[in-house]
């Protein structure tokens, strides 16, 4: 039988993952605001230690209401109108109403001191009070996104009532392909429980590691030499990825910590090459076109003249200490590949479930995503940037997982790629292009799937009895 068109293929997995209604789109993307603002630029005017410590203290609230809102959207509730304003709206609203009053509180002296014994003391006020309205128009791309999300989120809530939308958000079809929809609802509540935990609780991972480290820094044993403040670094990073690690068993439970024994046995040596290839072609792509053009202008220009460019002029490597970073994405790969991913495509079908893999790794990074410095626009485009790559990414290393039985070589292939990511490895005028890499992950993910793809009816539960290279004639990609 021959298949649809592509562009068929494509318009049928774009529909595939929209939502059934479009506001569930609005609690989703306003959730997404207001949890990630705490980690925005807000007022940078502060007075002294009690502003600082009251808006870190008023953030956390602005945390608790974005993982609210995640909950509603994924997982069944009562009384959805209720709950959505007890546990976002009204927490968004105490934030954003909170922090003016706090800054006001730690300004009330300028606000309300005269200016000079010529003025009088209603028209300094006022002038004062006009100011301070001034800079609560301007306390940063963080209150902006917090406002953002609560009306978006207000939004959604006055159609609910109105039976124009529902909770919790459900896609617009069935699942594509011939996998058939066999995961019970309880089963798929704890999958949904697991993505809100790894989503909106994660940023209690951080709670362990900055306990540590003021520890540490109060009792000035980080201080005292370089070297003590760079091991005191790496301790603080080990007591955070192995918070990170219990939190991900406990989330799992005990049935994903069992099953999560098969998924550490010992690939084929093709299969860890293939993942440290991929990462490597991405990110030496443009470093080694700019030595190419540099060899042929030498060539032309300066044969005999001057000594020869080397690859080393454009290339830079990370240091030993890269190899640390095997831990932390063998622990996210725990979640993603070894525990999500089977789970998402029994139920979404392969192209799918790989794709809301990817959405949810890039949502787990919101949490330790710090803009700081950037507008409303730059944040923007940076989320968007965010997800597209894990999106992109994650069908390499579905692939490698599925055909490897393993998720060591993801974890392989996903440490090389923040290892090359952590260092300039371009020295080109161009410097590294983070495009080029995304590109050639792209690419690599098309064509694994093209050339080899996994059986539907085994992907499933990720056990493969074939080889790609006999890989049946029968079995087609949904990319």
């Amino acid at each position: 039988m021959l298949r649809p068109p592509f562009y068929k293929r494509a318009g049928k997995f774009v529909w595939g993952i929209l939502p059934r209604e479009p506001a569930h789109a609005l609690l989703f993307l306003g959730a997404v605001c207001i949890f990630i603002s705490p980690e925005l630029r807000w007022w940078d005017k502060t007075p002294g230690l009690v502003w600082y410590h009251a808006l870190r203290l008023m953030l956390y609230i602005f945390f608790v209401a974005g993982a609210g809102g995640y909950y509603l959207c994924f997982l069944p509730t009562q009384r959805p109108v209720r709950r959505l304003i007890e546990c976002v709206l009204l927490p968004t609203f105490v934030g954003l109403a909170g922090i003016p009053a706090v800054a006001l509180l730690c300004f009330r002296n300028v606000i309300f001191a005269p200016q000079s014994a010529e003025t009088s003391v209603l028209a300094t006020g006022s002038s004062n009070v006009h100011a301070f309205l001034d800079a609560i128009r301007n306390f940063g791309t963080g209150y902006e996104f917090a406002a953002l999300g609560f009306a978006f989120v207000l939004w959604f809530t006055i159609q609910l009532p109105f039976g124009r939308t529902t909770l919790p958000a459900r896609l617009l079809t069935s699942p594509a392909g011939p996998i058939p929809d066999e995961v019970s609802e309880p089963e798929h509540r704890r999958t949904m429980a697991f993505v809100w935990m790894m989503v909106g609780l994660i940023f209690l991972t951080n709670l362990p590691g900055e306990i540590y480290w003021r520890i540490l820094r109060s009792t000035g044993w980080a201080g005292h030499h370089p070297s003590s403040s760079l091991w005191a670094g790496y301790l603080s990073d080990l007591v955070f990825q192995a918070s990170l690690l219990a939190f991900i068993l406990s989330a799992i439970g005990a049935d994903g910590r069992q099953m999560l024994r098969s998924k550490f046995r010992l690939p084929r040596a093709k299969y860890l090459g293939l993942a440290a290839a991929i990462p490597l072609a991405g990110a030496l792509a443009l470093p080694v076109l700019g030595y190419m053009q540099a060899r042929l202008q030498w060539r032309q220009c300066c044969w005999g003249q001057s000594p020869p460019p080397t690859i080393g002029d454009f290339v830079s490597w990370p240091g030993i200490a890269a190899v640390w970073l095997f831990v932390p994405a063998l622990i996210e790969e725990i979640a993603w590949r070894g525990y999500l991913q089977p789970r998402f495509i029994r139920r979404y079908g392969l192209a799918r479930g790989v794709f809301f893999v990817g959405v949810v790794w890039g949502a787990f990074h919101f949490a330790w995503d710090s803009h700081w410095q950037a507008s409303l626009p730059t944040v923007m485009k940076s989320v968007q940037t965010r997800v597209l790559g894990t999106v992109i990414l994650s069908y390499a290393l579905a692939w490698l997982t599925i055909w490897s039985k393993s998720i060591l070589p993801a974890a392989v292939a996903h440490a090389t790629f923040n290892a090359l990511l952590a260092v300039d490895t371009s020295k080109f005028d161009r410097h590294y292009d983070w495009w080029v890499t995304i590109a050639v992950w792209l690419v690599a993910g098309y064509l694994l799937f093209h050339l080899f793809p996994p059986p539907r009816d085994e992907a499933v539960d990720e056990v493969v009895s074939v080889r790609p290279e006999t890989a049946p004639e029968a079995a087609t990609s949904e990319l």
